[in-house]
């Protein structure tokens, strides 16, 4: 068999196996953000079939980021609008993706490798061939992917490195034809005008896209080209692409440290709190990378302490001090080591806004899905010139590359099993992070799911409570796991406890606040108003208080309380309470047209249809994109119908 041909089928088993490894997980159901983005995402959820403007609506729903990633909500309105809300459906697009970048990436690693140790030997060709298979390999069967792929809202990071990996691979192969004398620029502004704007408005780190692009210039490519004029262009396109705008965007942080400061107002650490401990998860991701031990990983790292200090751990000093010092090596790895120095800062740049000094959670998995690329290149070329240099050794070499791959793929098959199963992920998680005051959450709301379908659900209800109760004990400032305990105690039909109670009020009433700390309390609500639970209105009112007390509720969040009490009265025949509620959400999101809407139907349900009416009108004028349209036409036929009837009777 040629050479071309044996790449080719190798490559096409990793790709198969990529997905067969992936398969046992595609069972599994929506987890964590999945569903403030997808599944309770009116927008997302009204595409009906292929219905063209529910589509485009659906695309510009995102809250997330300031770009609002459309072309990650627009492929998610595909998979709706094709096969509703079934996770799978979600899951399989996102494998798709997986492995159309785990392709690019082989081929942008061949073009890297190649560059590296081909020179005129057929026999450096194929070595480096190999060297570029493994790294892809290993990229693409990883286990610390999983959550890129099975995580279904992380298509955004995933989507976002698909694009920026094309744009890298359309620059390479262009850079390569100009240093071979031919035609290059074409795919070179290709990167720039079609993968870059694809790339951001998927997620806004492929912004990152112009600075990998340099890199690849730095350490691969050189400026190396056949006319002077093709080196102008690529010193343009590098200044003005990558370097200025750098430059611009630090200098605006450093004059505007508030646009910066303002994200950590409801964390419980600060900027300088969060530099240190990024520099000990770098490490960890870095250590997981090498030892892919599943273990490790899990879909919350809530657990990972926070550096207060450069030695509160002690760790902290040397994790610091260790980046500073692979950062200084760099330099001088340029022209011995390219393919070190372009690692370290391919891994830096591509966590360059996730892991650094914005104030966003401390660790999570998906931040690696491209920033991965970088090491393992660079164990690729190093088992690859292993292979050159001691070419007696090259069997059993290729022997433990493939054991390799095998044990990598295995460690993800046997995740994605995991991930098939809520309940068995949960109560995984929590044993491996039992630290981990959202692992054991959501072991516990899994549990008490599970205990909602049978007959006898107090076994799964204790053990619920047990792992609310670790939550509540580790977690800093959420109050999720105590309204939690609440909800089971009721369950188990145990009284509330008056200690505890006052624990979580005054969890309730102490800023910051977690962001699902309200969504927690309004599930609370409904199992009181649905069943199966029944609370005391005094409880009911005592933690609506101290959650209303708390200055850092976001307005938009008490009035999803205030509609949620709303509901509650109206269901018990209280319309007048009822319509005190509905006003006070309106007072709190004048701009939410749902919001008048509900005013609209508890102003009707009071008599009140000239009010009504004028409700109808408010959230018609703030419905800009027009999803309420048919909502806002049948409230104007119940208000034209209420006053008919009324007529009539007069």
């Amino acid at each position: 068999m040629k050479p071309s041909a044996l790449y080719r089928l190798a490559t096409l088993c990793l790709l198969t196996t990529g997905a067969i490894v992936y398969l046992p997980g595609l069972s599994g159901g929506f987890v964590f953000d999945d569903f403030p983005n997808l599944v309770y995402n009116e927008r997302l959820t009204a595409v009906s079939g292929w219905n063209w403007p529910e589509i485009w609506r659906a695309a510009w729903s995102s809250e997330s980021g300031p770009l609002k990633r459309p072309l990650s909500m627009l492929s998610f309105a595909f998979d709706h609008a094709s096969a509703g809300l079934d996770p799978a459906a979600f899951k399989r697009t996102s494998l798709a993706i997986h492995l159309l970048c785990g392709l690019i990436i082989f081929m942008l690693a061949r073009i890297l490798m190649r560059r590296l140790m081909a020179a005129n030997l057929a026999q450096d060709t194929r070595q480096a061939d190999l060297a570029a298979l493994l790294a892809a390999g290993l990229w693409l069967l990883h286990p610390l992917q999983l959550t890129s792929v099975l995580y279904v809202v992380q298509r955004m990071a995933s989507l976002a490195a698909l694009f920026s990996a094309l744009g890298m691979l359309a620059y390479a192969v262009g850079r390569e034809r100009q240093i071979k004398g031919q035609k290059g620029l074409h795919l070179i502004a290709a990167a720039y005008l079609i993968c870059l704007p694809l790339a951001s408005l998927s997620k806004e780190n492929g912004v990152l896209l112009p600075v990998f692009l340099l890199l690849l210039e730095m350490f691969f490519f050189r400026l190396r080209a056949t006319y002077q004029h093709q080196r102008t262009i690529l010193i343009t396109l590098h200044l003005f692409c990558a370097i200025l705008p750098g430059a611009l965007g630090t200098a605006f942080l450093i004059v505007s440290p508030d646009w910066i400061l303002r994200s950590y107002d409801n964390r419980d650490f600060g900027l300088y709190e969060r530099l240190l401990t990024q520099a000990r998860a770098l490490w960890f991701y870095l250590s997981v990378i090498a030892v892919p031990d599943i273990t490790r990983m899990g879909l919350y790292h809530d657990d990972f302490v926070v550096s207060r200090g450069l030695l509160t751990p002690p760790i902290t000093g040397l994790a610091v001090g260790a980046l500073a010092m692979a950062v200084a090596l760099v330099p001088f790895c340029w022209r011995r080591w390219p393919v070190l120095g372009f690692s370290v800062l391919f891994f830096l740049a591509a966590h360059a806004l996730e892991s650094s000094f914005f104030g966003l959670e401390m660790v999570h998995e998906h931040r690696n899905y491209l920033a991965s690329f970088g090491p393992l290149l660079a164990f690729g070329y190093l088992v690859g010139s292993c292979m050159r240099r001691w070419p007696d050794s090259r069997r059993a070499m290729l022997l433990g590359a493939a054991a390799l791959l095998c044990v990598t793929a295995s460690a993800t098959a046997l995740r994605a099993w995991h991930w098939g199963d809520d309940l068995q992920r949960a109560r995984l998680d929590a044993r491996n992070h039992p630290d981990s005051p959202r692992s054991r959450i959501d072991a516990g709301i899994q549990l008490i799911a599970l205990a909602n379908q049978v007959a006898a659900p107090e076994a799964l209800l204790d053990e619920a409570r047990s792992n609310l109760v670790h939550a509540a004990e580790r977690d800093n400032y959420g109050a999720t796991a105590h309204l939690g305990l609440i909800v089971v105690d009721n369950r188990l039909g145990r009284p509330v406890d008056n200690a505890w109670l006052q624990r979580t009020l005054d969890r309730l009433r102490t800023p910051p606040i977690a962001s699902a700390t309200p969504g927690a309390f309004i599930k609370l609500l409904q199992c009181h108003r649905a069943g199966p639970c029944s609370f005391e209105p005094r409880t009911i009112k005592a933690l609506e208080d101290a959650l209303a007390a708390n200055p850092a509720l976001r307005p938009f969040d008490q009035a999803m309380i205030d509609t949620e009490f709303a509901q509650l009265y109206m269901d018990a025949g209280d319309a007048l309470s009822a319509l005190g509620y509905t006003r006070q959400a309106v007072a709190r999101a004048p701009d939410a047209p749902q919001l008048w809407l509900n005013l609209a139907a508890t102003l009707l349900a009071n008599g009140q249809p000239g009010e009504a009416a004028n409700a109808v009108d408010e959230a018609a004028h703030h419905d800009v994109d027009r999803f309420h349209v048919q909502r806002i036409s049948t409230m104007r036929a119940q208000i034209a119908n209420w006053r008919g009837n009324n007529s009539r009777q007069d």
